[in-house]
């Protein structure tokens, strides 16, 4: 697989666990108070719309977002920890391709004459953004696993970077 694909892969990973992360506090948030939630959600509603009918669009957003606070309220946070926890597994499975590639193509440039239509300069570039980007995602990895993930997977990023 090209280093482009893993890296979108990793990316991808990083993304679903933030998604996963912010789906736990959602699950959190209406947790065990759904009723008032709602409520709330239908007050605000019928304030907005008590001089003018809604369209047809802002109804079916209204009833969209009901199902979808009805739906947060039925999942159950081992599910989500599930969901982190394949989405990290991804990303270290990228991340590892994709270091073990910016690796190989570094020992080739110094150790093989190069033959091809890039020049030396642009290869090097490529080399040097590729671990830039490496190194952002995994800080933006590191960051959000540390300080948004759920309290209950503790020091999850830190115990893994540890092994």
């Amino acid at each position: 697989m090209d280093p482009l694909t893993l890296f979108a892969l990793a990316n991808g990973a990083v993304q679903a666990v933030k998604k996963g992360c912010e789906l736990y506090k959602e699950i959190a948030g209406v947790a065990g108070d759904v009723k008032s939630v709602l409520e709330d959600l239908d007050s605000q509603f019928n304030l907005r719309h008590k001089d003018k009918p809604p369209t047809v669009h802002e109804k079916n957003q209204y009833i969209e977002e009901k199902n979808r606070i009805i739906g947060l309220s039925k999942q159950q946070p081992n599910d989500i920890y599930t969901e982190i926890g394949e989405s990290l597994g991804v990303y270290f499975e990228n991340y590892a391709k994709c270091t073990a590639i910016f690796e190989e193509e570094e020992k080739r440039s110094q150790n093989e004459v190069y033959v091809g239509e890039t020049s030396l300069g642009k290869r090097a570039l490529q080399r040097v953004l590729m671990q830039s980007r490496l190194t952002a995602m995994q800080a933006e990895l590191r960051e959000l696993m540390v300080y948004n993930c759920p309290p209950e997977l503790g020091d999850l990023y830190t115990r893994v970077e540890k092994m």
